[in-house]
């Protein structure tokens, strides 16, 4: 059985990790791969919270953790320090799950600035940050995970006033050769977001490279983060095929990649289509 570096979003099937880790068990079973599982934010509580039944159930389905994500609303970035106590807090305890499941990456949403007008309505969203607290918490992050030997990898999001990523990791490429422990504090990128921003994805990826340690891979319409799987037609209708970036991206030395896909539907169904995305994967050379 091959060893590569790609997970499966361990909400990718009904937002269940139960049927995701069977599905992409059975796909290693089946077609002679190792995938293994990022357990996404939604799920980080039950797998701490019942971490000894979970290691046991991934090493009986062979399935390593590769990435951990941290709690997804945190912001690291805001003005008022109760939220950002909370976030490192929490993600701390994410930083301290991988290293506990073997995950060499933790992937951090490092907040925003401001929110988009819709964003703050729905979810009731009225705080506001800075880049410069944004550096300080990514520095805290760094050091607690320098500590625990266990990568953060900073996510570009999707939403206006969300913190810039390239802003941010200007600051870290500054001070590097200064805080040795900002070489743990890299960068995710994230395909569909920058879809929606309207990026050129090749032209970060040529800039930022040696900054890119994780991915996460998923399709969507341009405008609605859809999270839809791979593919130019999906059961999430047409989406942009961003092929040549995939590539791109499968090419980066030392780079690991999560299918951060939401699927919906029968187990069968969903087990079919997230097949289908890694055999897209497998078509553009990650395998």
């Amino acid at each position: 059985m091959g060893r590569y570096n790609v997970y499966v979003s361990s909400g990718a099937v009904n937002k269940a990790l139960e049927e995701t880790a069977r599905a992409v068990n059975e796909l290693n079973e089946r077609k002679g791969l190792h995938l293994g599982l990022e357990i996404s934010s939604v799920h980080v509580d039950e797998v701490r919270d019942h971490i000894n039944e979970y290691k046991e159930q991934f090493d009986e389905q062979g399935l390593d953790v590769g990435s951990i994500h941290a709690p997804m609303w945190n912001n690291l970035s805001s003005e008022d320090q109760t939220l950002v106590d909370k976030g490192l807090r929490e993600t701390h305890e994410a930083i301290d799950l991988a290293n506990e499941l073997g995950a060499r990456t933790v992937i951090v949403h490092p907040g925003y600035e401001f929110c988009d007008p819709e964003w703050e309505e729905a979810f009731g969203i009225t705080d506001r940050g800075r880049l410069d607290i944004a550096y300080r918490s990514v520095c805290e992050v760094a050091s607690y995970a320098a500590e625990k030997g266990v990568i953060v990898a900073f996510e570009n999001l999707n939403f206006i006033g969300s913190t810039d990523m390239e802003r941010l990791l200007a600051l870290v490429e500054r001070d590097r050769s200064t805080n040795p422990d900002l070489s743990y504090a890299r960068m995710t990128l994230d395909l569909g977001h920058f879809n929606i921003r309207g990026r050129n994805v090749e032209s970060l990826i040529e800039r930022y490279g040696e900054e890119i340690v994780h991915t996460h891979l998923h399709y969507n319409d341009g405008d609605t983060d859809a999270h839809a799987p791979l593919g130019p037609e999906t059961s999430h209708g047409a989406v942009k095929d961003y092929r040549s970036a995939i590539e791109e991206l499968g090419r980066l030395p030392d780079t690991t990649h999560t299918l951060e896909i939401h699927l919906k539907g029968s187990y069968d169904e969903c087990a079919e289509e997230l097949e289908r995305s890694v055999d897209y994967l497998n078509d553009a050379g990650y395998f």
